[in-house]
C-alpha cells in the first residue's frame, strides 16, 4: 500500500530535465542527452541534459557575474526567503 502510494506520487512529479544557467532552464550545450534506466524498477529514466565542461564553465561565469554585480547581497533577508521556497527544487 506505501509502495504504491510512493510510485503514485513519484509518477505525478514534474522533474525538469534542463540545466539551469544564468536564470534559466537551457539544454547541454553538445545537446547530448543521459540514457538511464531506473535500478529499482527498470523504468526509463532518460531525458536529463548531459552537461560537459562547456556547461560548467558558463554556469561559473554566469555565478560570478552574479555575485559581482551584487543584487542578490542587496536584496533583503525576507525577499532572497521568497524566492529560495519557490525554487522548482
Amino acid at each position: 500500500m506505501i509502495i504504491e502510494k510512493i510510485r503514485e506520487k513519484a509518477n505525478s512529479l514534474k522533474i525538469e530535465k534542463r540545466a539551469f544557467i544564468d536564470g534559466i532552464f537551457v539544454k547541454a550545450i553538445d545537446g547530448e542527452i543521459m540514457r538511464k534506466v531506473s535500478p529499482v524498477d527498470g523504468c526509463d529514466i532518460s531525458g536529463l541534459q548531459s552537461c560537459t565542461e562547456k556547461d560548467i564553465n558558463k554556469a561559473v561565469s554566469a555565478a560570478k557575474r552574479s555575485f559581482n554585480a551584487k543584487i542578490w547581497q542587496e536584496k533583503r533577508l525576507k525577499l532572497r526567503k521568497k524566492f529560495y521556497l519557490i525554487l522548482p527544487i
